[in-house]
């Protein structure tokens, strides 16, 4: 072969080795950004305590700062925490599956109506031994209500959600009326022992010889309310007046998956003594795809 046509030869080699491996690149470049990333990688989140029980204090947490949408939290220890606003996290878990710690849950807002804690993307799980509540109602003040929404995941509650006794409270003194929408009615006249009645929620409440039970109240679709107080009454014989009982509390919980109770959920109020009335149960809602009960619910 001539030299000239020698050199020719060997350019033309050398550019197809380079269209080859120009090829090649795009190749591994257009099957590394064919591959679908994660949006983000979801953190574990611990609660540590030690600081406060409040759930916005960033020190709590084992990565020193307050979980947000995309972590999936822990709560397994012995402790009350408390939640005093809407958060939004990726997951929520309260123990653990031996039941051998006891970790408390306390929504110390109004969920119902300043937003819910809500679980995007992962399950909200209560073990055997934790508990969910919010703190009571003082007189006619909501200062607690529960609501837990999870966007695609499931709602399980092996341990207790417990609202008992958390509804409206009662007056102070001989006669009064209870508070909230179904309150019981006291009843006093001087020289003489008569009842207060019962608070009233899904029915009017239980009447006494001399005043009518408390007001049905609340939707039956989607029910919210707190439960309402009884009414005081007197016995004039010992000349003593008995405590009423307060109302059941709030518990709402809504799963874009399924919810599975094999604990306990509770709503009661507490019933009166002697010639008082009691207070109504609260209420309990569940919404999900399923909704399997092989545990107790109660709001009475």
């Amino acid at each position: 072969m001539s030299r000239p046509n020698l050199l020719n030869h060997r350019i033309r080699k050398f550019a197809s080795l380079c269209i080859k491996s120009l090829l090649l690149s795009t190749l591994i470049v257009s099957i590394i950004f064919s591959i679908p990333l994660p949006k983000t990688w979801a953190a574990s989140v611990t609660w540590n305590g030690g600081t406060d029980t409040n759930w916005n204090t960033a020190a709590n947490w084992s990565t020193g700062v307050v979980p947000t949408s995309q972590d999936d939290v822990l709560i397994n220890s012995n402790v009350t925490v408390n939640l005093a606003s809407s958060v939004t996290v990726r997951s929520l878990t309260l123990g653990n599956s031996s039941g051998t710690t006891t970790p408390t849950l306390n929504f110390n807002y109004d969920a119902i109506n300043n937003g819910a804690l809500t679980i995007d993307g992962g399950d909200f799980t209560v073990y055997t031994n934790a508990v969910v509540t919010h703190t009571a109602g003082n007189l006619g003040a909501i200062f607690g209500r529960v609501k837990v929404v999870t966007t695609v995941g499931n709602i399980n509650i092996a341990g207790s959600v417990n609202v008992n006794n958390k509804g409206y409270g009662v007056g102070t003194t001989r006669g009064d009326n209870g508070y909230g929408p179904g309150a019981g009615y006291g009843f006093y006249v001087a020289y003489e022992t008569a009842g207060g009645s019962g608070g009233g929620y899904g029915s009017t409440g239980v009447p006494s010889s001399r005043v009518a039970g408390g007001a049905r109240n609340g939707g039956l679709d989607v029910p919210t309310n707190l439960g309402s107080g009884g009414g005081y009454g007197y016995d004039y014989v010992y000349r003593t007046q008995s405590t009423p009982g307060v109302g059941g509390g709030s518990a709402y919980f809504s799963a874009g998956g399924n919810i599975t109770v094999s604990g306990t959920m509770t709503a009661n109020g507490r019933a009166g003594n002697a010639y008082s009335g009691g207070g109504s149960g609260g209420s309990i809602y569940l919404n999900g795809h399923d909704v399997t009960i092989s545990g107790t619910l109660s709001s009475s």
